[in-house]
């Protein structure tokens, strides 16, 4: 198995984790749906583009560095600030939500 898609497959098995421990802290986030919601998409999103990104990469063969030689330098660093922001912000939501119901 080439190794970008190894890593795919193991990019899923632990994506699968954190989204298993993002939903449960959205089930107890004590914020309205319409904060929760988004804010459980943005991170899982994320993690799919991701993962079919590394098998896209994989089965093109250029498993060296993705960002190092990409085509559009530009578009990869505002992917990669949406994606901090997307998955820390969203995740950050769902905690204080889950803090602020088990503490009142």
């Amino acid at each position: 198995m080439d190794p970008i898609l190894a890593f795919a497959k193991n990019s899923g098995a632990l994506n699968s984790y954190a989204a298993m421990l993002i939903a449960v802290f959205a089930y107890f986030s004590i914020f309205a749906d319409w904060v929760n919601i988004p804010a459980t998409i943005a991170p899982l999103l994320f993690f799919a583009i991701a993962i079919f990104n590394y098998i896209k990469l994989g089965i093109k063969n250029t498993t060296n560095n993705q960002l190092r030689d990409s085509e559009n330098p530009a578009a990869d660093k505002m992917i990669m600030a949406s994606l901090a922001v997307a998955e820390i912000g969203g995740f950050f939501i769902l905690l204080i939500g889950f803090f602020v119901r088990v503490l009142l």
